[in-house]
């Protein structure tokens, strides 16, 4: 089955300074609020994120919206006010949180009121890096309009030699404009532009554009190793990273390598041992441990994923 090619997605917030902070001390310290949260100790989970507040001047935007649901469910309201008013600073907006949150069932019992009122009164978010976050959307646009004029070829086979003729000579121009960026002022994500989609979404598709031309690639390659350093200084988030070498373990594989199971939507037995290892190593839960949290998140009305890209919210299967 042919996977799709088109993230069409939007997502403002505010920006931060770039850090020297340990962002896989971070992601570990996550970890184990999500198994606080799997045995639904609400209290502890909530201590654990006011402390990686405490340590982090940035906190990606789910986090700051688990943290807000956890403080509401446990009567803090101080650390709701601040958590969500934190979120709205973002750029996340009433109607997104309205969209976003309506399932849980504290949201009509008042949770939904109180943030309504916090977002009328926080201030419209500012960029640090304007220039570069209109740099970052012009080629994100750029890299829509191409992708969706593939889905006009009829086949597979023609997709890909379309892609290798008329997408990739533009696709490394522009991924090779993002490489310009990461040297001079880190990935332009959710940390330094509020976005943390436009730059994930050019590097995925970059990265499926054919089997042959990813095989004979060098740029993004040379690449990973400044995405993992990005991802080290919060810069990049562990499912950024994972979807955009998803697609490039994938597609070089001819779909034969499973790697992080986000796009492949299932995995054989045999590779769980090492695709588990794959995702512990860039900060994701395990398999089991995520498709656990899916289950919480239906039970409890807790929203714990916010995620909009192909494989964000859908259980993992095995192929047994």
């Amino acid at each position: 089955m042919r996977l799709p090619r088109v993230f069409a997605i939007v997502f403002l917030g505010f920006s931060f300074a770039a850090t020297a902070q340990d962002y896989q001390a971070y992601h570990s310290r996550v970890r184990e609020i999500e198994h606080s949260m799997l045995t639904q100790d609400w209290d502890e989970a909530l201590e654990a994120y006011l402390e990686l507040e405490k340590g982090y001047e940035f906190l990606f935007a789910k986090d700051l919206k688990i943290a807000l649901q956890l403080a509401y469910r446990t009567r803090d309201s101080v650390s709701f006010q601040r958590f969500s008013g934190a979120a709205f600073a973002r750029g996340w907006g009433w109607k997104k949180a309205k969209k976003e949150l309506k399932e849980n069932s504290d949201f009509a019992s008042g949770m939904g009121d109180r943030l309504k009122a916090i977002s009328k009164n926080t201030e419209k978010p500012e960029f640090l890096h304007l220039e570069v976050r209109e740099q970052v959307k012009k080629l994100f646009i750029q890299d829509q309009w191409q992708a969706l004029s593939a889905l006009f070829t009829f086949s597979s086979e023609k997709q890909d030699r379309y892609a290798e003729r008329k997408i990739a000579p533009k696709a490394k121009l522009r991924v090779e404009k993002l490489r310009e960026i990461i040297a001079e002022i880190g990935y332009p994500g959710e940390m330094l532009i509020g976005n943390f989609v436009w730059s994930s979404t050019i590097l995925s598709h970059y990265n499926s554009i054919s089997g042959e031309f990813t095989r004979a690639d060098t740029l993004y390659p040379a690449m990973k190793v400044m995405l993992r350093q990005e991802m080290n200084l919060g810069r990049i988030s562990p499912f950024e990273f994972a979807l955009i070498d998803n697609w490039y373990q994938s597609v070089k594989s001819d779909r034969t390598v499973e790697s992080y199971g986000i796009l492949e939507g299932e995995v054989s037995e045999g590779s769980i041992a090492s695709v588990d290892a794959n995702r512990l190593a860039v900060g994701l839960p395990t398999i089991g441990d995520y498709n656990r949290l899916l289950a919480l998140q239906k039970e409890s009305g807790m929203k714990l994923f916010f995620g909009q890209a192909w494989g964000s919210n859908s259980p993992i299967g095995i192929a047994r």
